[in-house]
């Protein structure tokens, strides 16, 4: 089974690390931007 995967789209770059760990504790694949453009450009790859 696959992990599921989340995107943390945050300008905060502590929030977005702290969230980016405690969802790799619970098992989720992560990706984080630091914005709109850069979220759109994670989920376009």
């Amino acid at each position: 089974m696959h992990p599921r995967t989340i995107l943390i789209v945050d300008d905060d770059r502590m929030i977005r690390r702290f969230l980016d760990q405690r969802l790799r504790q619970e098992g989720y694949r992560v990706f984080s931007a630091d914005g709109g453009p850069g979220g759109c450009e994670e989920i376009s790859d």
